[in-house]
């Protein structure tokens, strides 16, 4: 492809800077927005006052720019057909009120070098309202089907601000919007518990999961499959954590009175197993012919899952309870295990100061910080930090 012809007709650059390929959380000092990009992304080029951004990506087919205007420019509707204009994109154009927030969205496709192209844009207020940022995201038209995955997985990774790490994405929430309540029941140390989940909250988990999954599969054998390991169950995170509030404030409400009960002094603990011999105790399933993860809220809903699924619903509801915890996953044991810091004996795994107590999900009867001898090699399990 030229080199961003694209960028010269609506960025309107005037200086840049090259950067080297990063593969952390992008952060905008300026502005205040952070984005979790699928690995590999390049930062080609970027105007001084970071108004302008370009993206190119190591080994995809996809290409990512974001630029910045004035709120003064007009609303998000106005600005982004603006921006969809300068490239006599033809567009299929929605608006969203996503995270508070009223933000616009198109599946655009415009011709670029005498090559279509096809892809999302949006835009959404940043630097607390006082600006608007548009996205746009495309691969080539013949393309979009196949690579539609890391299309919509770099615009979900956009966060307005630190809230949006606990949030679920702008696409997934226009494909996927709450509708009404739907109340389930869960059965945890005797009790019966109700509690609600939305009505659409587990085809949307699955949505995510099933996109993100495809795209994980592109870094089998990458040298970058690691960073993309631990940002697929990131993203997952993401999605899932709002979706889960009610379960989760449901279950301390109902479950850490037991627990207290049963110990008082480390009634956080008591918790956690608690909600870990409820967990073990879930259907086992793999479905190797798709993801080979269940959605959390199927995984809650007697879906069956396996241990990543299980382990990672136990870190969110951790979370939502003040307890911090980690996801830790290992390609050589084939398994995942959750981690959480509290105080106690048992097994653990560090990150940076933080030592957190395991918590094994498949072997029922299984107390928290037992783990299996021939998967103690800490050296063999890969953290996943969740915000």
């Amino acid at each position: 492809m030229k080199r961003f012809t694209f960028a010269l007709s609506i960025l309107v650059l005037s200086i840049f800077s090259t950067l080297p390929a990063n593969s952390e959380i992008f952060y905008s000092e300026s502005y205040g927005y952070y984005m979790d990009l699928p690995e590999g992304y390049k930062l080609e080029e970027q105007a001084p006052d970071e108004s302008s951004l370009y993206f190119s990506h190591s080994f995809l087919p996809v290409n990512f720019a974001i630029k910045i205007y004035d709120s003064k420019s007009g609303n998000t509707e106005q600005i982004l057909k603006s921006a969809l204009s300068k490239l006599n994109a033809k567009n299929d154009f929605s608006t969203i009120k996503w995270n508070n927030l009223e933000c616009a969205i198109a599946n655009f496709s415009f011709n670029l070098a005498n090559s279509q192209n096809t892809g999302y844009a949006v835009s959404i207020p940043v630097g607390q309202g006082k600006a608007c940022a548009v996205l746009m995201c495309y691969c080539p038209a013949q393309k979009y089907v196949q690579f539609s995955p890391a299309v919509l997985s770099t615009i979900n990774s956009f966060m307005p601000d630190k809230k949006g790490f606990t949030q679920s994405g702008i696409i997934t929430s226009f494909a996927y919007p709450e509708t009404s309540r739907k109340e389930i029941s869960l059965k945890v140390s005797g009790k019966n518990i109700k509690t609600f989940i939305d009505s659409e909250d587990a085809q949307a988990a699955d949505f995510v999961v099933n996109y993100e999954y495809t795209l994980l599969t592109w870094y089998a054998d990458s040298p970058l499959w690691k960073e993309a390991w631990q940002r697929y169950y990131r993203m997952i995170y993401k999605d899932s954590y709002s979706r889960l509030k009610q379960v989760s404030q449901s279950l301390y409400k109902e479950i850490f009175p037991v627990a207290a009960k049963k110990d008082s002094e480390n009634p956080e603990k008591a918790y956690m197993q608690e909600l870990l011999s409820w967990t073990q105790n879930f259907e086992y399933r793999r479905d190797h012919s798709k993801t080979d993860f269940t959605d959390l809220i199927s995984a809650i809903t007697a879906k069956g899952s396996d241990c990543d699924s299980r382990s990672l619903l136990l870190c969110i509801i951790a979370k939502h309870a003040g307890i911090d915890s980690a996801l830790f996953i290992s390609r050589e044991y084939s398994h995942a295990i959750a981690g959480f810091n509290l105080e106690g004996q048992g097994a653990r795994i560090s990150i940076g100061d933080t030592a957190f107590l395991l918590g094994e999900t498949t072997a029922k009867n299984v107390a928290l910080g037992l783990i299996s001898q021939d998967m103690a090699d800490t050296n063999k399990w890969i953290p996943v930090e969740l915000p």
